[in-house]
């Protein structure tokens, strides 16, 4: 662990390094592995009603990089109190990036997200809460490439002894944009459809 540094309106809190040296019996390679953080317990940084928070680790061998993820988030959030009423807005962005080394090659996922919410509570009677949690994906696993999306919208309300939670989530997957504007490129077709296409819903 390091020492948290909090400088008037700065605080830059939960910071920790990491290492770890692997020594196999079985014939694979010497490894080495260093962290900045790590996704389950990430630094956090705040600015007034700003904050974020993130991770960096790289593993490597005498064979080369064995895997690198990283991850960052960003965002405000803001809480009120009026006293009969109390409640608060978030609004956090971030990304996701991890490339694992395989046999066949190397598999790449990078994910960017944004979640947007708030609550209302209104003297410990009533309570409304709702949460919109929305992400765009990239795969590459050696070579089989996907781009998907997937949003989640969730909302609740509490009266009294009685509750009520709703979720629903939608899930969408592209066709590949990258191999289709090569194609259409290559080719030198000037023929819209293909581009439209390639960008289409699948």
């Amino acid at each position: 662990a390091i020492p948290d540094l909090e400088v008037g309106c700065f605080a830059l809190t939960n910071l920790a390094l990491g290492a770890e040296l692997a020594l196999p019996f079985t014939g694979d390679p010497l490894r080495f592995r260093f962290n900045f953080c790590s996704p389950d317990n990430p630094f956090a940084l705040t600015i007034y009603c700003l904050g974020g928070g993130g991770s960096f680790g790289i593993s490597l061998g005498l064979d080369g990089v064995e895997e690198i993820d990283a991850s960052f988030e960003f965002g405000a959030e803001i809480s009120l109190d009026f006293g009969v009423a109390s409640g608060g807005v978030h609004i956090m962005a971030g990304f996701k990036f991890m490339l694992t080394k395989v046999a066949t090659g190397d598999d790449i996922k990078l994910t960017g997200y944004l979640r947007i919410g708030g609550s209302l509570s209104v003297m410990a009677i009533i309570s409304v809460s709702i949460e919109l949690d929305m992400s765009l994906t990239y795969e590459n696993n050696a070579g089989t490439k996907r781009v998907y999306g997937d949003a989640t919208l969730s909302f609740s309300v509490s009266l009294l002894f009685f509750s009520i939670s709703f979720s629903t989530s939608v899930h969408k997957e592209f066709a590949d944009p990258v191999l289709g504007f090569k194609d259409y490129l290559e080719h030198g077709e000037q023929d819209w459809e293909l581009a439209r296409l390639a960008y289409a819903w699948a």
